[in-house]
């Protein structure tokens, strides 16, 4: 999401292939699974989540919203980060956030790139705001992780993974515990190598 990477920009050769293979992946899963009863309020409330941004006009151009996502990612949330630019980042990603709700198209559903693009937004803000969050809590820099303000790695750290859920609203962070690793695999290493990352607790309890 940082440098070169770009967040979407599926040329229409791409759309048709991955369309093509979640399409036949769906009903193979189908086929092999006991049929969902999707209620008709449901049904009604997709329908017209996918109508919406036909029948706005003078909406917000996804592509607009696209761009200026990338410049955000790639301004404030790239290799080397600090807090008061990834807090920088999370409040733009959360002003998008509220301006897709207005997006508008122009066409139909056939081909069109626009309107693809206007429900991938919300994937895209869904990896973004999980990348700035995730890294304004991990205050230390580990492999391609690189706080400016925290040059350090901090032992805490290596024992916890930071987990991400959306509650609908928003991106939610907390921290949950590393397993230790397996006795099978550490006895793989050099002790001298784990030493190098390893806290001494993990390394008791993986050399037991």
């Amino acid at each position: 999401m940082h440098g070169s990477n770009r967040l979407g920009g599926n040329s229409l050769s791409d759309l048709l292939v991955f369309g093509r293979r979640a399409g036949v992946g769906a009903s193979e899963y189908v086929k092999h699974n006991q049929p969902v009863k999707v209620s008709e309020s449901t049904i009604k409330l997709a329908s017209e989540k996918i109508a919406a941004p036909f029948k706005r006009t003078g909406g917000e151009n996804p592509y607009t919203l696209h761009q200026e996502l990338q410049e955000i990612t790639h301004d404030l949330v790239g290799i080397i980060r600090t807090k008061s630019e990834l807090a920088g980042a999370i409040s733009k990603i959360e002003d998008i956030r509220k301006r897709i709700e207005n997006v508008s198209v122009a066409g139909d559903r056939l081909f069109n790139p626009g309107f693809h693009l206007s429900f991938d937004l919300d994937n895209m803000l869904l990896v973004a705001e999980s990348t700035a969050k995730s890294a304004i809590v991990r205050e230390e820099s580990r492999g391609g992780h690189t706080r400016d303000d925290f040059p350090k790695m901090d032992p805490k750290w290596r024992t916890r993974n930071n987990i991400v859920s959306f509650n609908g609203k928003e991106v939610v962070v907390k921290q949950q515990p590393l397993p230790v690793m397996p006795k099978e695999l550490f006895d793989l290493f050099e002790i001298n190598e784990l030493e190098k990352y390893l806290t001494s607790d993990e390394l008791v309890k993986g050399g037991r």
